[in-house]
């Protein structure tokens, strides 16, 4: 799994959270861990098998345990709830350039 798609998937619960009226804080919480994520030079497997998620910086135990569950699965059970609420042609305004949550 690359980094890049760890990355997109905290983005996508962000924005799902943020078109649900998730608490703005959390909502950052997930776009800053996208970011930090990204920025990475080691493939984030590796960092799962250590257990050091919790060592790169905007990543607590929660974000951690929902990007091992991604590692590991492929899945996050949270993102496909949230999925499972917010109607698609409302998600389908995500994929828009500069288009997002508020906008």
């Amino acid at each position: 799994m690359q980094n890049e798609k760890v990355a997109e998937m905290l983005e996508e619960l962000g924005d799902l959270k943020e078109i649900i009226g998730e608490n703005p804080f959390k909502v950052r919480a997930y776009r800053r861990a996208a970011e930090a994520i990204r920025r990475l030079s080691t493939p984030i497997e590796e960092i799962v098998k250590k257990g050091k998620l919790s060592e790169i910086e905007g990543i607590g135990t929660s974000l951690a345990t929902k990007i091992t569950e991604f590692v590991k699965t492929g899945k996050v059970k949270e993102l496909e709830e949230l999925r499972a609420k917010v109607p698609p042609s409302l998600r389908a305004f995500l994929e828009i350039p500069d288009m997002g949550p508020r906008t």
